[in-house]
């Protein structure tokens, strides 16, 4: 006698294995169930301890009694795997801001030379931001979680793409586009719209610059790029840092001067408080006149 180690098939299945008895065979499920010569079967996952004892017959003695089986063994149903019938499809989300399934759809049937139908619910990978996510998965949990185990799935060599979301009219203002040179740097600060609302910076665009930290007169460039989850053709605005005139005491011109046979100056140095020099031209004289 041996107890059968099983797996679920929506049947009824012995939990026994007789091999050479010889008289009739007697059967009780548990220590409390009625005694049966009929093999004691299960439908339903579980375990059953079986209980037997043999009538004499012709050539043989009895083995036990009703009052004292023979001996016991077990019989056990374990849950059955069910198998997929339909692969769930990849979606083709596009960026929300939210996580998003990866999957959707598929079945399971009950095994592979069975096609029955088995009812559950699928949990599919789930993605957020835009881009490629390669062989998804998928987890599929049974209704009837007595008999059947969960699976998990994985949709290979495939991918679900989230697209990135498409902002329309983009526009770049700056709060300022020229000012005069200070010898700091200067950079106006951009506002970013799509229509009439307002980006974010580090979400919706980044920025770059020609160069953010000049502090020299020129014209310069932010340019709006679309963020990872967005999609928007480049928008730039030019501003401008301004020359402004130097600080400074100009010249002068010497008076009373008289001839000495030798060059004379015939000027008052300038002096400039800005970065500088000066230069001059028929600054000096010999003779005698202007």
């Amino acid at each position: 006698m041996t107890g059968v180690t099983t797996t679920y098939s929506r049947g009824a299945q012995n939990m026994v294995t007789v091999t050479g008895a010889t008289g009739t065979m007697h059967y009780r499920v548990g220590t409390s169930g009625s005694w049966t010569t009929t093999i004691p079967t299960r439908t339903t996952v579980g375990s059953d301890t079986i209980y037997y004892y043999m009538d004499a017959s012709t050539n043989y003695t009895a083995r036990g009694s009703s009052s004292s089986p023979w001996g016991n063994v077990t019989g056990t149903v374990n849950k059955a795997t069910p198998v997929v019938s339909t692969n769930p499809s990849n979606t083709s989300p596009t960026y929300n801001g939210s996580a998003q399934n990866l999957l959707s759809g598929g079945a399971y049937k009950h095994s592979a030379s069975d096609s029955t139908a088995v009812a559950g619910t699928f949990t599919y990978q789930q993605g957020t931001n835009a881009g490629d996510y390669n062989n998804p998965t998928w987890t599929f949990t049974p209704t009837d979680t007595t008999n059947y185990n969960s699976v998990n799935g994985t949709r290979s060599n495939t991918k679900t793409t989230i697209a990135k979301a498409a902002l329309s009219s983009v526009t770049i203002t700056l709060s300022w586009t020229s000012k005069a040179y200070n010898g700091s740097a200067q950079v106006p600060t951009a506002t970013v719209k799509s229509g009439s609302t307002t980006l974010t910076s580090g979400t919706h665009y980044t920025l770059s610059y020609t160069n953010s930290s000049s502090k020299n007169a020129g014209t310069y460039t932010i340019t709006a790029n679309a963020g990872s989850n967005y999609s928007f053709t480049a928008v730039s605005a030019n501003y401008s840092i301004t020359k402004i005139d130097p600080t400074y005491t100009a010249p002068t011109a010497k008076s009373g001067l008289v001839y000495s046979r030798g060059s004379q100056t015939l000027y008052n140095a300038g002096s400039n408080t800005t970065a500088g020099s000066f230069s001059y031209s028929n600054d000096t004289r010999t003779n005698a006149g202007s």
